[in-house]
Parts: C-alpha cells; structure tokens; sequence
C-alpha cells in the first residue's frame, strides 16, 4: 500500500484493504475505487497489469483537459534562457523514470521536444541536452533494454 495526501494505491492485496478500510478511516469519507481489474492511474503514472507483469508509464491528466495547459517555459518571455533548458533536463529524467517501455519514453520526449519548439527552443541545444543526459544516466535508461542514442535523431 502506498498513500500520498488523498491518492492511495495498494497492489494484490486480495481485497484485504475492503475489509478493514473502515478501520482506517472514518465512515464519513467515501472512499472511490477509481480502477477497474489490470489498469488505474496514481499521481502521474499509468499502471496496469498485463501476463502477472506490472507495467507503468506517465500520466498527464492535464491532457484529459479540452483546452491547453502552459506548463513550460516559453523563451520569448521574460525569463532567463539557461534555467528554461534545465527543465527540458529534468523532464527527461522523470520521463525516463515513469516509464517501464522504451516505447513510452521515446512518446513523451516526442511530445516534449515538439511543444518546447514550439515554445521557440533551439532543436540543436536539445539535442545538446538530450546527449548529455545520455551520458550521464546510463544506469537510468539502460533499463530499457536497448540504447537510446538512436534518440538523437528525432531532434
């Protein structure tokens, strides 16, 4: 069971958590069960169960929204440049860490690099980020099972 404020996930618990939830929290709260048998979402990740194997990939409930959400810098505001491309940085390390597939991965930087040329980026100082995080997170994306360096080209 892993809880964080009110998001609350508990994998092949047997429905032991049915039995005892009211032992936990008061009868005054409605608790809703917001998954069906192999998938559901927590914070930002999808998981599901497929063969008795847990597979995860993110979630972005911002996209459900049927108008765009501004969550990255655009750089011709009023904001340094240096700190804008960190961000491009950090999303590939949480990328990298939400997702269990390659497949999953390679689509969220996809989407990534193309709203952030939109947002007026350098395409070539991405993929001078991209590379150097491909150098230095080895252990972090090897779990992929293949090298993500053809990666670059996209950029």
């Amino acid at each position: 069971m892993f809880r964080y404020q009110d998001d609350c996930i508990i994998f092949n618990d047997e429905g032991a958590f049915s039995d005892i939830w009211k032992e936990v929290y008061p009868t005054e709260m409605q608790l809703e069960q917001t998954n069906n048998v192999c998938d559901c979402t927590f914070l930002d990740l999808a998981i599901s169960k497929r063969n008795g194997k847990f597979f995860y990939q993110s979630y972005d409930k911002r996209k459900d929204f049927n108008f765009e959400v501004i969550n990255y810098p655009h750089l011709h505001s009023n904001i340094p440049t240096a700190p804008s491309y960190g961000v491009f940085t950090s999303q590939l390390v949480r990328f990298c860490d939400v997702n269990s597939l390659w497949l999953h991965f390679k689509n969220d930087i996809q989407l990534l690099i193309n709203k952030l040329v939109n947002q007026y980026f350098d395409p070539l100082q991405l993929k001078y980020r991209f590379t150097q995080f491909y150098g230095n997170n080895i252990i972090r994306w090897s779990k992929f099972g293949s090298d993500i360096c053809d990666f670059v080209d996209m950029f």
